[in-house]
């Protein structure tokens, strides 16, 4: 007989720290059409593109981000793991693809550009504590969690409910609420 995995607290940090990523890649590829580096917002978020993300990858990592920040632990540590990973590699590929040094751009371009590198060092951070917090076990559901999301936590004597925690009253074993 195998035992179902404990379910872990969902975190949604990480799907958000990505959405907003995804919003500041795309204000990116309108900063790029209107500065004239990109002729539309499809070359823009292409692989060419200076101020964004290429579509194929801002799509997965929004898949990435909504594992990670799920209730499954293996996958939430595979997928915080390999968005914690890619961050770094993103970054640094700038070097190497000419983005940071293109010539066409302006003072205004490389502030952007410097907001959408801060964003996805976020993004790498926020999956890496989501990672260690889960290699820790620190995300487990537990009836601590249960009780301060709202969630019922059932007990030896029932479920303690935030109504009952915030009214005192709370099943524990061998005796009734204080």
């Amino acid at each position: 007989m195998t035992l179902a995995p404990s379910p872990i607290a969902p975190d949604r940090r990480v799907l958000l720290a990505v959405a907003v990523l995804a919003a500041v890649s795309l204000g990116g590829a309108f900063v790029s059409v209107t500065g004239g580096l990109a002729d539309t917002v499809l070359d823009a978020m292409g692989p060419t593109g200076r101020l964004s993300i290429p579509v194929p990858m801002m799509l997965a990592q929004l898949v990435a981000a909504a594992v990670a920040s799920g209730r499954r632990r293996r996958p939430a540590l595979v997928a915080s793991a390999l968005l914690a990973l890619v961050a770094p590699v993103c970054i640094v590929s700038g070097f190497f693809d000419g983005g940071y040094s293109d010539p066409a751009r302006t003072g205004a371009h490389t502030a952007y550009q410097g907001l959408l590198v801060a964003m996805i060092a976020v993004v790498g951070g926020v999956a890496a504590r989501r990672f260690f917090r889960l290699r820790q076990g620190g995300e487990v559901r537990t009836r601590e969690t249960l009780t301060r999301s709202g969630a019922s936590a059932p007990g030896p004597l029932g479920s303690v409910t935030s109504a009952d925690q915030s009214a005192g009253r709370f099943a524990h074993a061998g005796r009734e609420g204080e």
